[in-house]
């Protein structure tokens, strides 16, 4: 089984994109959540507002009936044809009070259904939007991003490094002499703005001026046996001096 080449750099854009995305949806439900229980809110605070105004209207309908109530009951204890008459006008209003209290205690039981209900949605919307679901969601949400944004400022770290190095490489001088291969730092009449060692090159033309590749390295291999350097030292050195910025137009890659 072969494991697939993942892209880090696109996973952790991935896992940040993720992230903010999971942040968003969660910050959107709880606005819209909040939205709600301002709705409820509202509507629970109107229904709270009829259920008093319907009440103080119910209690003056009630004084109103008890009034008649005591009215006919005075006059009916002095029984003449026309407090008779009067106890008959008093009961007709009597009975329409009745019917509009009935009207109004109908309104104020469905009135408070509603308040009830209202309620019930508004308690049950505040639980689900202080529900700790959405706490873990956002800490989930927080560090998809916090991973995401790690990994994506390694690779800018990591190409800024790369970057970097091949504008010091650029900028700065070859380790090694471009002339016969030695090294810069063993030089110790080096002067670091140039690609050459001292003993190759003056400052205004080579020391061996009139020299090719070949004749160079044999001359260069006299030095390096000097030295003490090995056969197989001396062969991977002169190799090298191929490639040296000297020698390079003059050689053939081929």
């Amino acid at each position: 089984m072969t494991v697939p080449n993942i892209n880090l750099s696109n996973f952790n854009t991935l896992l940040f994109t993720a992230g903010l995305f999971l942040f968003a949806f969660v910050l959107w439900q709880k606005k819209s959540k909040l939205d709600e229980t301002k709705k409820y809110n509202q509507d629970l605070i109107l229904a709270n507002e009829e259920i008093v105004h319907y009440s103080k209207e119910y209690q003056l309908l009630a004084d109103r009936m008890k009034g008649i109530v005591d009215a006919m009951d005075s006059l009916s204890k002095i029984p003449t044809p026309e407090n008779k008459n009067k106890i008959n006008l008093l009961n007709s209003k009597f009975d329409k009070l009745n019917k509009n209290t009935k009207n109004i205690q109908d309104i104020l039981g469905k009135t408070y259904i509603k308040s009830n209900t209202i309620s019930e949605y508004y308690d049950m919307v505040q639980r689900t939007s202080n529900s700790s679901g959405d706490t873990r969601m956002l800490v989930i949400s927080g560090v998809l991003m916090l991973i995401g944004m790690i990994g994506i400022q390694k690779k800018s770290n990591y190409e800024s490094q790369i970057l970097k190095n091949k504008y010091d490489s650029l900028k700065n001088h070859h380790s090694d002499c471009q002339s016969c291969g030695m090294k810069l730092n063993h030089d110790i009449n080096f002067k670091h703005d140039s690609d050459y060692c001292t003993y190759c090159y003056n400052g205004t033309s080579f020391n061996h001026s009139n020299v090719d590749l070949e004749d160079f390295k044999i001359e260069v291999a006299e030095q390096l046996t000097k030295k003490g350097f090995t056969e197989k030292e001396i062969s991977s050195h002169l190799k090298k001096m191929n490639r040296l910025l000297r020698w390079r137009k003059k050689f053939d890659w081929s």
